[in-house]
C-alpha cells in the first residue's frame, strides 16, 4: 500500500515536472501519429521499459540539485550584500587597521591624543629604562616611592605575558559571558575605582567599544574579572614588580580611543600595556591637578578645556607608554590616563599606604565614609577628628587645593561657617577651575545669607564646568530652597540629560508639581548606559 502511494505521488510529481497542455489541429494526423508511436513501442519494447523507469528518477535528482544550488547561490549572495552594506555603514569596524584584534586609533583619534601645547609635539618628562640594566636594588635606589618610570623590555609585552591571550577573540571564546564593571572616567572615579554599570565581555566588545564616535566612551576599569581567570598566571614580571595577591588589588583595564580615567591617587602601583597605547598625565603630591579631583573633569574634558591653557608651572609630567611597557606610578602621585586605539592593560596597585601622607588620606577617607550614618552628634565629633587630619596634612602640603576643599568643608560639617568660607575660598583662589571647590563656596555663601554672590558663584560653576551634571543639581536645588521653581526645573532638566538618574528625575517632578508644570519621563539615555546587557 505504501509503495503504491509512494510510486502515485512520484508520477504525479513528474506528470506536474514535466506536463505540457498540447493542442490538436488534425484529428487524422493525431491518430496516424498514435500508431506510429504504438508500433515504435511494440519494437523496442525492452528500451521503452527501461527508459520509463530511469527517466522520472534522474529528473527528480537533478532538478533537486539545481534548485539546491541556486538556493545557496542566492543566501551567499545575500550575505556578500549585507557584509558589504555593514562595511561601508561601520568602516571603523573593517577599515582600521589592527594590532592582536585590537583596532589602531583613527588617524583623527592619534593627531588629537598626541598633540602637546599649541599643536607642538608631546613632551615627554618621564624616564624610560630598559628591564634588562633595571636591577630591583637600582629601582628601589632611584624610582620606588619616588618619581614615575617606563619600563621597556625587548620583547614587549611577550616578555612579560602571553599576548594571545589577550587578544578580543581569546578573551571572547574564553570569558565572553563573564561580567566586567565599566563606566565613564569621572564616574570610575567617584565610585573609588570601580566601573558603575556590569556588561559581559563579548557585549563591551562588539557593541560598547564601537560606540566610540561621540563623547567619551566607556572604560572596563573592573576589580575582580581579572584574578577569577587564568590570565595572572600568564605575569611573569622582573622582581621588582612581582605580584602578592594578599597585598595587592589587580585591575583589569580595557577601552577604546578617548576614554580612560579621570585624576585620582592612591598607593603605589604599575600598569602593563599589552595592546594598544595609553597617555599619561601625573601631578606630584603637592600639586593637585588643575580642575581638581573627585567632582572633577571626565579625562577628555579635561584633556579639551583645560590641558591647553595650562601655564608651564601648571604643566603635568606626562609622556605616552606604548604596547609592551610596563609604567611605574609612586604613592600619591594624581594622575590620569587616556588610551590612543584599543588598549588592553593590566595594573597592579598596593592596597596599604608606605608613607604618612598617603596613610593620613586614608584615615580621613575612612572619616568620610562613616559619617553616612551618623546622628548630627556623631557627625560633629566626627568631623572634629577629621579636621586635626586635614590640618596635619594641610602643614605637609599647603598648595593641595584637594585638603583645602576637604578641610572647608569639615568646618561647615562642625558648624563653623566663617573657617568653612576661609578654606573653601583659599581652595578655589589656589585653583580657578576646581568646579567642586566652587560649588562648595557658593553653597557656604548661601548659607551664611549672601544670595547674590552665592548665585554669581553657581554661575562660575556651570561656566567652568559646562559638562559637569553636579554644577546643575546644586544650582538647582538652591533655586528650588529659593521657591524659584521653573528655574529649578530648567536647571534639573539639564542635568538628567547628562545623566538620566531616578534622583534627577524626581527633582524635576518635585520642582514641576510646585511651579504647576507637568512632564512626561523622557527616554533619555546616557552614554555609559548604553550596554543594554
Amino acid at each position: 500500500m505504501k509503495e503504491s502511494q509512494r510510486d502515485n505521488s512520484r508520477t504525479t510529481r513528474d506528470d506536474d515536472l514535466s506536463s505540457e497542455p498540447e493542442v490538436s489541429f488534425d484529428i487524422n494526423r493525431n491518430e496516424e501519429q498514435k500508431k506510429k508511436k504504438k508500433k515504435a513501442s511494440v519494437q523496442s519494447k525492452p528500451r521503452a521499459v527501461k527508459a520509463v523507469k530511469e527517466e522520472p528518477v534522474i529528473d527528480y535528482y537533478l532538478v533537486r540539485a539545481v534548485l539546491n544550488t541556486l538556493w545557496w547561490s542566492l543566501l551567499l549572495l545575500g550575505v556578500l550584500l549585507v557584509a558589504e552594506q555593514t562595511r561601508h555603514s561601520s568602516p571603523q569596524l573593517n577599515d582600521t587597521p589592527t594590532i592582536g584584534g585590537w583596532r589602531l586609533a583613527r588617524p583623527e583619534d592619534a593627531a588629537m591624543l598626541e598633540a602637546g601645547y599649541n599643536g607642538s609635539r608631546l613632551p615627554c618628562n618621564v624616564e624610560r629604562v630598559n628591564a634588562e640594566d633595571l636591577t630591583a636594588a637600582e629601582f628601589n635606589k632611584r624610582y620606588r616611592l619616588k618619581k614615575p618610570v617606563i619600563v621597556r623590555f625587548r620583547d614587549g609585552a611577550r616578555s612579560w605575558t602571553e599576548p594571545e591571550k589577550w587578544t578580543p577573540e581569546w578573551l571572547k571564546n574564553a570569558y565572553g559571558q563573564w561580567k566586567m564593571l565599566i563606566g565613564i572616567s569621572s564616574d570610575i572615579v567617584k565610585r573609588g575605582g570601580n566601573g558603575d554599570i556590569e556588561a559581559s565581555l563579548t557585549s563591551f566588545v562588539d557593541f560598547v567599544m564601537q560606540d566610540d564616535e561621540q563623547g567619551e566612551p566607556a572604560y572596563v576599569f573592573d576589580r575582580r574579572f581579572y584574578n577569577q581567570t587564568e590570565l595572572p598566571r600568564t605575569l611573569h614580571m622582573p622582581e621588582y614588580f612581582v605580584v602578592n595577591e594578599t597585598l595587592e588589588d589587580n585591575i583589569f583595564f580595557l577601552g577604546s580611543s578617548k576614554s580612560g580615567v579621570s585624576f585620582h591617587k592612591h598607593p603605589e602601583a604599575w600598569n602593563g600595556v599589552v595592546y594598544g597605547r595609553k597617555r599619561w598625565f601625573m601631578y606630584p603630591p603637592d600639586k593637585t591637578p588643575p580642575g581638581g579631583v573627585w567632582l572633577s573633569y571626565g579625562t577628555l574634558e579635561w584633556y579639551n578645556r583645560i590641558y591647553p591653557h595650562l601655564k608651564e608651572a601648571d604643566r603635568p609630567i606626562e609622556c605616552i607608554q606604548e604596547a609592551g611597557e610596563v609604567i611605574y606610578v609612586p604613592e600619591s602621585y594624581y594622575h590620569s590616563v587616556v588610551n590612543i586605539g584599543d588598549t588592553i592593560a593590566i595594573g597592579i596597585q598596593k592596597k596599604k599606604s608606605a608613607l604618612q601622607l598617603e596613610d593620613l588620606f586614608f584615615q580621613s577617607a575612612e572619616l568620610e565614609m562613616k559619617r553616612a550614618d551618623d546622628t548630627d552628634a556623631t557627625l560633629a565629633e566626627r568631623s572634629k577628628e577629621a579636621i586635626k587630619i586635614y590640618l596635619q596634612l594641610a602643614e605637609m602640603v599647603p598648595q593641595n587645593t584637594e585638603i583645602r576643599t576637604k578641610l572647608g568643608s569639615a568646618y561647615l560639617r562642625t558648624g563653623d561657617l566663617d573657617k568653612a568660607i576661609e578654606q573653601t575660598e583659599l581652595a578655589v583662589q589656589l585653583d580657578p577651575l576646581y568646579a567642586f571647590a566652587i560649588i562648595n563656596l557658593a553653597g557656604m555663601y548661601a548659607t551664611r545669607g549672601e544670595f547674590d554672590r552665592a548665585e554669581a558663584v553657581y554661575e562660575r560653576a556651570i561656566e567652568v564646568a559646562p559638562s559637569m551634571w553636579e554644577t546643575y543639581l546644586a544650582y538647582g536645588d538652591y533655586l528650588l530652597k529659593r521657591r524659584r521653581y521653573s528655574e529649578s526645573v530648567s536647571l534639573f532638566q539639564q542635568a538628567y540629560q547628562m545623566k538620566p538618574q531616578d534622583m534627577l528625575w524626581q527633582r524635576i517632578q518635585q520642582a514641576a508639581q510646585y511651579a504647576g508644570l507637568v512632564f512626561t519621563r523622557p527616554s533619555i539615555r546616557h552614554r555609559s548606559r548604553r550596554v543594554g546587557f
